[in-house]
């Protein structure tokens, strides 16, 4: 039984839309949850919506509505205002929501698959030249937080990783390494200013020496460029093949898992620029020796350069053959690509390039704002471990991963994030983090108590406010799901959750949950039980594991 209530009110109102107003078009107006019950739980005004259509004043429509609209699940409709439909439900729906959410258990909310759908999302793509900064770790938990929001939604989704394995990074890190790793034979030789002097070449160079000796030991440098192409192929691969295992591990341990990892090596070797001109040649012009794209075709603010007057490759070439790529590789429904604050200015170019390869509206691209770690009141810039800047692992082993995924979702991606670590560890009710899983916690403890199956077969129960206000909030979790699918805010489920559990943890202090009144016990479990359930499906979106005992 489908029990999502903006469904079934939006079922019934259609109905007499159609019958009674004979509307044969799809009309979209709002059904919203309600700030206070003493309005009713859920509100519309698809009366005043359908007043200029229908040549009629909303209060005419909405008294038409609330008369014929016929469902057990709603006790009383009111007019309020100029119109405005306020449902008030009967407990016959709380009831079997209870029975759906308990049977559903964490899984709660289930939707149907929508098999029409793939998105691609493509998140992080960090150059695996070091380890992955503080930045990416943000972008790492939105990325995968939003994809499983997809994921509960019905929604297929393929998580990609493009690996900037290609270009003059790739040289200068082989280089580096291939310096630490003479530095190991005891051979006086200078990191040159622009190369990697972090850590992370010194590891790679120790395993090189490992699996091949003293092989490069006389291998040349000069002008930056290792001069022996075998062994700078060999170097730089080991080198960047190292580095993205260890990326790898982090993002797996951070539970930011990849589908797809596409290297831009690909683009190269396979000649996929050309293939992807093909595609966009109505578009090209040449202009001052150079190759132009026609950007401002598609609502670019100028045209771009892709190759060069010196035949060079621009940076944006690449990235249209790359989107290419995915264009082609399955009938992908939506593009998602999550990059830093610095790739503002790029948003519409690439836009634009999708529109030229013939696909309309199919990319999103969202920008994620910068992290900062607080400690003792000051930025905390530098890694103990690296004494270089803050990285993803240097942020897991201050504060876990649970926090991290937690705190780095809980604000829009439109805003900087400042974490402060005192603030963040503290087990108080300031910490929103802590709040939820003492909330979880009670809960468990609660049930453990209680020790018995609940029943509610055979039952009529009445609701009191506090009890409402909690159903009303579970019910409106599958509405959150399927609009945090589009506008893709998910800091929305941290308050959420945040709001849920100070709604139970009130209901705790003012109410006996358990008594010796067998049936109001049950139903206080039971409903109980239904946050928790709620609570560990939320968890499961974000990616943290339930505190039980605090």
């Amino acid at each position: 039984m489908n029990l999502f209530i903006i469904d079934i009110i939006k079922s019934e109102i259609n109905k007499i839309l159609k019958n009674c107003f004979s509307v044969k078009s799809k009309i979209e107006f709002n059904i919203e949850k309600t700030k206070n019950l003493f309005h009713g739980d859920y509100s519309s005004n698809v009366a005043m919506i359908c007043s200029k259509l229908l040549k009629k004043n909303p209060i005419e429509i909405a008294e038409i509505i609330s008369k014929k609209i016929n469902s057990i699940y709603i006790k009383k409709i009111e007019i309020a205002g100029p119109g405005f439909l306020n449902f008030f439900l009967d407990e016959k729906y709380y009831l079997e929501l209870i029975k759906t959410i308990l049977n559903e258990k964490e899984s709660y909310p289930l939707f149907k698959q929508k098999e029409e759908k793939l998105y691609n999302v493509e998140y992080v793509s960090a150059n695996p030249t070091g380890d992955l900064h503080i930045g990416h770790a943000r972008n790492a938990v939105f990325g995968s937080t939003l994809s499983n929001v997809f994921k509960k939604y019905g929604i297929n989704v393929d998580n990609e990783y493009y690996i900037n394995d290609s270009g003059n990074q790739i040289n200068i890190l082989g280089i580096s390494v291939l310096i630490r790793y003479k530095q190991l034979f005891n051979i006086k030789i200078e990191l040159p200013e622009d190369s990697y002097h972090g850590e992370e070449p010194k590891i790679v160079a120790k395993y090189l020496k490992e699996c091949y000796g003293d092989k490069f030991i006389d291998t040349k440098i000069e002008k930056m460029m290792i001069l022996n192409k075998s062994h700078r192929e060999i170097i730089n691969t080991f080198s960047k093949t190292f580095l993205l295992n260890l990326i790898k591990e982090s993002l797996s341990e951070f539970k930011a898992n990849f589908d797809i990892y596409y290297p831009e090596s690909n683009i190269y070797r396979q000649d996929l620029v050309r293939k992807s001109f093909n595609k966009i040649k109505n578009d090209l012009f040449l202009k001052d020796s150079a190759l132009w794209l026609k950007t401002t075709k598609y609502g670019d603010d100028k045209d771009r350069v892709l190759i060069k007057s010196d035949g060079s490759l621009t940076y944006f070439t690449p990235d249209i053959a790359y989107h290419n790529v995915k264009i082609t590789r399955k009938n992908y429904s939506k593009l998602i690509d999550i990059v830093g604050a610095d790739h503002f200015g790029y948003i519409n170019r690439l836009k634009a390039s999708i529109k030229s390869l013939g696909n309309k509206d199919i990319l999103d691209v969202i920008i994620m704002q910068m992290v900062r770690l607080i400690k003792d009141g000051k930025e905390y810039k530098m890694s103990k471990r690296t004494g270089q800047g803050l990285t993803l692992n240097d942020l897991v082993s201050e504060i876990g991963v649970d926090r991290s995924r937690w705190f780095l979702i809980s604000q829009s991606v439109n805003t900087h994030i400042d974490i402060d670590i005192d603030k963040v560890m503290s087990n108080d009710n300031t910490n929103s983090f802590f709040y939820v899983q003492y909330a979880n916690a009670r809960i468990y403890k609660l049930l453990e108590t209680f020790n018995k199956k609940i029943n509610l077969e055979n039952k009529k129960y009445i609701f009191e406010d506090k009890e409402r206000e909690i159903l009303n909030y579970l019910s409106f979790l599958p509405v959150l799901i399927e609009t945090i699918s589009s506008s893709y805010e998910v800091h929305k489920i941290i308050s959420y959750l945040t709001d849920l559990s100070s709604l139970f943890h009130s209901y705790y202090a003012e109410s006996k949950i358990l008594s010796d009144n067998e049936n109001e016990t049950m139903k206080k479990i039971a409903i109980s039980s239904c946050v928790r359930n709620t609570i560990l499906s939320c968890f499961k979106i974000i990616g943290i594991e339930p505190q039980n005992k605090i």
